[in-house]
């Protein structure tokens, strides 16, 4: 018996050294390139040696492992105690205090756990990890890129009520519809309040179905756009582009684009459809979300669509009578509102169709990557369809065959729906990579999508509206290889 426990072969332990040695180094890279602290790289790595020895060699150095599980224990303590609280970090927390409880118990009655209880630990340490992996993939503060133009950027948010419209969205009768409108504009000055991501104050979501903590610290993001700044003085009057979002997507996530536009000399004007939009911060300090109709069920997305339109021709109004309405508005007296053009992503693109076809004040338009809804109008107007890599082509050539008055079909090969907005800035480098089809976001990043797409827009934009542009649509795809032009529709 001796002889056969003498032959026994020893554990290798030499090699799970090396390999968590190796992890460990791994982790530590790939965290730094994040931007993620010591202390924090040190929470993450030590619990999640620990969480997979539990799960994977709990029998193992039973010893090692309780002294580095009551580690990650204290670091988890130590973060939140030295950090505050970060919901990057809770999973990790979370799974700290477990693999803490784990070797605790081991130690407090060592041989008596039940196999029952080694399965719920461990599974509840696999979810917890990859929870925490997939927080980490998100950038607490995204960095946006600096507007290129020659133009400071300035910004004002307005609430306006429509007293004449009845909000159908509400089951009060006494409702009527509000619409929030926030201005980009060229300035000569940066000397100001910066203007923040979200509105200041205010701890609201962002993205429907995440929760407000998520984006707690989007306070910190650099919009590089300052607050009530005076308009510039280059030009006497601006030409005006009116921006409509996704769908359930903020209009504070287009901040890079729009900054970007107002940066080459336009006005840009996005909108916030309220139970539709989401943060839309309400006259009266309500916060109404976007995700389900108030009266029951979802918004049909033909009715989505006469609202959004119906809120386009009234933000029109409003800045045609800024002068009188916000008389202290910086933009008042610098709208031209002989050129105006509408734009919009997603749902806001059928918006921007519908809206060329029934208010003849829009001189034209330009669908991002946005499908149409119900019959489709032949439009008397220029219309541009932008699409991404993988388009969304419904009434589109129905569309581009009832143009009257030019237009045409552009493509950012590459791209994906959501990387014409500042989602992909959501995402560290990392997650990114790993992680960016999740929500769309995709792989390209805000600082390359930017430019592309604010010179597709001024290149359409900039003949019809006597605005500026980084040349017309051939020259934009000469400077940019991912830019096709895969149909041009002259006027009949």
């Amino acid at each position: 018996m001796a002889s056969v426990a003498a032959e026994r072969p020893r554990p290798a332990y030499w090699k799970l050294i090396l390999l968590v040695g190796a992890g460990i180094s791994a982790l530590y890279l790939v965290f730094a390139a994040a931007g993620v602290s010591v202390l924090d790289v040190s929470l993450v790595v030590v619990t999640l040696m620990a969480a997979g020895w539990w799960v994977g060699a709990r029998d193992h150095l039973p010893a090692t492992l309780n002294v580095l599980s009551l580690a990650a224990l204290g670091l988890g303590l130590g973060v939140r105690l030295v950090e505050g609280p970060r919901w990057q970090l809770v999973p990790w927390q979370i799974a700290a205090v477990v693999v803490g409880a784990m070797a605790g118990l081991r130690l407090w009655r060592p041989g008596r756990s039940q196999q029952w209880s080694r399965v719920l630990g461990r599974t509840t340490l696999v979810v917890l990890v990859l929870a925490g992996v997939l927080a980490l993939s998100a950038d607490s503060v995204p960095t946006l890129p600096q507007p290129s133009g020659p133009f400071q950027v300035g910004s004002e948010v307005f609430r306006w009520t429509d007293a004449e419209r009845p909000e159908t969205l509400t089951a009060s009768p006494d409702d009527s519809r509000q619409v929030i409108a926030q201005a980009w504009y060229p300035s000569d000055t940066s000397e100001g309040h910066p203007t923040t991501y979200i509105e200041e104050g205010e701890q609201l979501s962002i993205v429907n179905t995440l929760p407000r903590a998520v984006f707690s610290d989007f306070d910190a993001v650099d919009t590089h756009v300052t607050d009530l700044v005076p308009v510039s003085e280059d030009r006497a009057s601006w030409p005006v582009l009116i921006f409509s979002p996704g769908l359930w997507v903020a209009r504070q996530s287009y901040t890079a684009l729009l900054a970007e536009l107002a940066s080459r000399g336009y006005v840009v004007v996005a909108m916030s459809h309220p139970y539709d939009s989401p943060a839309t911060l309400l006259s009266d300090g309500r916060v109404a979300d976007g995700s389900v109709d108030p009266r029951g069920g979802e918004i049909p997305m033909v009715e989505q669509v006469d609202i959004r339109a119906a809120d386009s021709t009234f933000v029109l109004d409003q800045l045609a009578g800024l002068s009188e309405l916000e008389a202290q508005s910086p933009l008042a007296g610098h709208l031209d509102l002989d050129h105006v053009g509408i734009f919009g992503h997603s749902l806001g693109g059928a918006t921007a169709a519908q809206v060329v076809a029934t208010d003849d004040r829009f001189l034209g338009g330009l669908n991002i990557d946005g499908r149409l809804f119900g019959p489709v109008a032949d439009l008397d107007r220029p219309f541009l369809w932008l699409q991404s890599g993988a388009p969304v082509t419904v009434g589109r050539d129905e569309l581009l065959d009832g143009l009257t008055a030019g237009g045409g079909l552009a493509t950012v090969a590459g791209s994906v729906h959501m990387g014409f907005s500042d989602y992909p800035a959501y995402f560290t480098p990392v997650g990114r990579r790993f992680f960016g089809w999740i929500g769309g976001a995709g792989s390209m990043t805000v600082g390359s999508m930017t430019p592309i797409a604010a010179d597709i827009v001024s290149g359409f934009f900039g003949p019809i509206l006597g605005g500026s542009s980084n040349g017309d649509l051939d020259r934009v795809a000469s400077l940019h290889p991912e830019v096709t032009i895969d149909r041009w529709v002259t006027p009949s």
